[in-house]
């Protein structure tokens, strides 16, 4: 049991080769729907506002918001700091973590606002993504 790399919990490197975005993990990214469209007008008998998919419009114009103290630094640290795989060195998954959301950020669709609005999902698809690295290293570490 000892000798098995799956239970030892030693300090490695990811590849920067390995920090692109999977097509599997943008279309993870792209799953959330975007709204046709909404109406918002005035009854004229009442002279009330009446809103037609509100959620929807209030999602699509929350895209649209450029958060004011996020960068592509400070979402990256942030990122880094809350994957929860402890055998990884800090500075590499610092440069895993900056590189796969720099490579993000240029991909069609996507800014920092719909970084900063999906980061819990991005952590998760991070934390995926460095368990199938790591299982593979463990793998390679067994032959």
């Amino acid at each position: 049991m000892f000798d098995d790399p799956d239970v030892l919990d030693y300090p490695w490197e990811l590849s920067p080769y390995d920090a692109d975005p999977t097509a599997a993990q943008i279309d993870a990214l792209n799953g959330h729907r975007v709204a046709e469209g909404g109406e918002i007008d005035i009854d004229a008998e009442s002279g009330k506002v009446m809103t037609r998919f509100m959620a929807d419009l209030q999602r699509d114009l929350g895209l649209s918001y450029r958060p004011e103290h996020w960068d592509e630094t400070r979402m990256a640290t942030w990122l880094a700091k809350n994957l929860s795989e402890t055998a990884i060195t800090r500075v590499s998954k610092r440069a895993f973590v900056a590189h796969w959301l720099r490579v993000l950020l240029v991909t069609k669709g996507f800014d920092l606002a719909r970084a900063n609005r999906q980061k819990f999902l991005i952590r998760t698809l991070l934390e995926a993504r460095v368990r199938e690295l790591r299982q593979g290293a463990v793998n390679r570490a067994k032959k």
